[in-house]
């Protein structure tokens, strides 16, 4: 290191990069390292034994464990489900002791008093393909933020997620540290109303079309491309309606698979795009940093030398109080360009069975759900 990072327990123990791997079974297997069980090392409290893919994974507690006497559970077996309504009818049939609650049951289920809710930093937001020929209002910064402002993020989650989930009316999510609070908390702030400002929406088009030489908003027509998960897929037919009525611009919208969005993305084979982003560790450097790279995974074209210059002051300065400082810049800056328009900040309902005790739900462990504090009681 060369200077000091308050975040780095958290980056060292939860960030992929910089866990552990042997050497030796590295050269062995090369990219096939850590592709099935038997490929990988283990030094956490428990190792996979078994690994169905797209299936299952079943974990057994590690006898090597430094701390293996504290463990309460010998075995976890992890199905691999991807309907919700699915996994939710196993739960009430036995076959799973937790699990999410699916969107269409999350009304019932608070009237009743029933369920337990926790936020896991996951921001979805809208990503604009500036670089989309034949689409020059996707460069365009005044347009970007009339997309945002024409939103109603309030109404939007309570359609889509029957109010789970919290409006981003900011970049950074409010479950993230600063240096002493969260960093929200620290740094109050918010670009875009929880409601939609049609008026304000309306000002920037308007700026927009006369930078662009457009009289018409009905000229303008943009495919708007989610996948196929409920996070994007859910209510975005309310986002298509709420842009048409607020700006009269026409959209149409695009359903992909879950990989197929992703390919599209790196490509650039897209024009606008419901996407998202979860922490790599606790710390706003991890939401930020993002935007910092043009190419490759982010490949939205938008590159800016300030920001950059604001991102690297951040990481280059040893005083916290002043990098936090930086950071809340960076992520007005950001904003105020259009780069992004945050929609919503995932929150989560789940229910478990009445004898799982101490199992944790939250990013902040590194792992969720986090298996090393769980034990059956009582069953």
């Amino acid at each position: 290191m060369r200077m000091p990072l308050k975040f780095i327990e958290g980056r060292t123990s939860r960030f992929i990069s910089f866990k552990p791997s042997r050497k030796d079974l590295v050269e062995k297997y090369g990219q096939a390292y850590a592709a099935d069980a038997d490929k990988m090392a283990y030094d956490g409290p428990f190792i996979i034994k078994e690994w169905k893919h797209e299936q299952e994974i079943v974990l057994e507690k590690n006898p090597n464990y430094w701390n293996k006497d504290k463990i309460k559970l010998d075995k976890v077996r992890i199905l691999i489900i991807n309907d919700a309504n699915t996994a939710y009818q196993m739960f009430e049939n036995g076959e799973l002791d937790f699990v999410d609650v699916p969107t269409p049951l999350v009304e019932q289920m608070q009237k009743e008093g029933k369920g337990l809710t926790y936020m896991d930093s996951f921001e979805y937001f809208i990503r604009f393909n500036m670089k989309k020929e034949g689409k020059p209002y996707l460069a365009n910064e005044n347009f970007r933020k009339a997309i945002g402002f024409a939103i109603d993020r309030e109404s939007y989650i309570n359609m889509a997620f029957k109010g789970i989930s919290k409006p981003a009316t900011r970049y950074i999510p409010p479950t993230i540290s600063g240096l002493e609070k969260k960093f929200a908390e620290e740094f109050p702030y918010e670009f875009y109303p929880k409601n939609a400002d049609v008026a304000k929406a309306k000002e920037f088009l308007g700026k927009a079309m006369k930078e662009l030489g457009i009289s018409d908003p009905s000229k303008i027509s943009i495919e708007l491309m989610v996948d196929d998960s409920s996070g994007t897929k859910d209510g975005v037919e309310a986002i298509q309606d709420m842009l048409v009525r607020n700006l009269g611009i026409k959209v149409d919208i695009k359903i992909v698979t879950f990989k197929e969005r992703l390919q599209r993305m790196r490509s650039g084979d897209y024009e606008v795009m419901i996407t998202r982003w979860g922490p790599d560790y606790d710390d706003p450097m991890t939401y930020l940093d993002y935007w910092t790279i043009s190419e490759g995974m982010i490949n939205s074209g938008w590159t800016d030398e300030k920001y950059n210059e604001l991102c690297n002051a951040a990481k280059n300065t040893s005083d916290f109080a002043k990098r936090n400082e930086i950071m809340f810049e960076a992520e007005k800056y950001l904003l105020e360009k259009g780069a992004v328009v945050p929609l919503y900040f995932r929150e989560r309902l789940w229910v478990k069975k009445d004898y799982v005790q101490g199992l944790v739900r939250t990013f902040a462990s590194g792992s969720d759900p986090d298996f090393i504090y769980a034990s059956v009681e009582g069953k």
